[in-house]
């Protein structure tokens, strides 16, 4: 009974988070755009959440290593992202929209349950002698490139549908596939872990992306060929991410932990996407979108390149 309460709160938690990613990210390039907004400015507006990622992560992972009050600052920063939301759009329909849900996600954090204190693994390397490793350094180029590619996406491939042709209504169904094919592929995930070690999945995901970015760049006319590409957002997304959280856990061992996985979020997540999104933003107007999607096949294939050449030996069963 404690250990069901326990994820149902988690969970809850978690529902209500992803309520508001799954409102806001189809729509919001679109919402700039009707404001008038040009793609570099988007561009840049859109930066800024991955900028944020890049600072972030490290020092809430420091503060969380230190501290112990994981929950605490987890309902801090909730319910300061709520706040905060709220000014962006004052006063316009939408923005109280997204502003109810980041006020419910906030109050899901308070359920959760108290913090307890982290048992460390015994081994405690420096972090600067982990992250000098080449084989790690490879590790963190494929991420961040893999970012890169993905700022095309997560910012402009709305855009990209729209027009295109494809209604606003259609735009939510793609996205929403390939919400699916994520949650698809997570409730699979033990087995494809078991199976495949994490260079195989990793060097899948990127291969996929490579191939995911040029369909979204030269099939945009064909809807079956963007629901394959919104599927495979199962393998660049749920299983790339998977892989390298896992990677993170084996790498940075004891109190690096949490600091690993902020490295993880800030060099990749936060300093790729940001030059991806602030790259896709001035290609798109230089170039147009099909080259600035396939600039992101390329980030992909050079992320595939620098982690085959120099790979990470993980603690799996499974040979590379």
């Amino acid at each position: 009974m404690v250990r069901g309460s326990f994820y149902f709160r988690l969970s809850n938690f978690y529902f209500w988070y992803f309520a508001f990613i799954g409102a806001f990210a189809p729509y919001f390039a679109l919402y700039l755009k009707s404001l008038g907004f040009s793609a570099s400015q988007i561009g840049v507006l859109l930066a800024v959440n991955p900028v944020a990622r890049i600072f972030g992560p490290n020092f809430w992972g420091w503060l969380s290593d230190h501290s112990g009050a994981r929950g605490q600052l987890i309902r801090l920063t909730a319910v300061g992202t709520a706040v905060t939301f709220v000014a962006v759009f004052f006063n316009r329909g939408i923005g109280w929209m997204f502003a109810a849900l980041l006020v419910l996600m906030a109050a899901s954090t308070f359920p959760l349950p108290r913090d307890r204190e982290p048992t460390h693994h015994g081994e405690h390397a420096p972090i600067l002698r982990i992250v000098a490793q080449p084989a790690v350094i490879a590790l963190f180029t494929g991420f961040f490139l893999m970012q890169v590619g993905h700022g095309p996406y997560n910012g402009f491939y709305s855009i990209h549908l729209v027009e295109a042709g494809y209604s606003k209504k259609a735009v939510g169904w793609l996205w929403a596939l390939g919400v699916l094919a994520e949650i698809a592929l997570f409730l699979w995930l033990p087995r494809l872990m078991r199976a495949y070690s994490l260079n195989q999945i990793l060097r899948l995901s990127f291969g996929c992306a490579f191939l995911r970015f040029l369909l979204i760049a030269w099939g945009i006319g064909s809807i079956p060929i963007m629901v394959l590409a919104q599927l495979m957002h199962a393998i660049t997304f749920s299983a790339y991410h998977a892989a390298g959280v896992a990677a993170m856990h084996q790498i940075f061992r004891g109190r690096n932990q949490a600091r690993g996985q902020a490295l993880y979020t800030s060099l990749g997540y936060g300093l790729g996407g940001t030059l991806g999104t602030l790259g896709a933003g001035y290609a798109w107007e230089s170039w147009g979108p099909q080259w600035t999607f396939t600039f992101a096949a390329v980030a992909a294939l050079l992320a595939l390149l620098v982690v085959w050449w120099k790979p990470m030996s993980f603690d799996t069963k499974a040979k590379d």
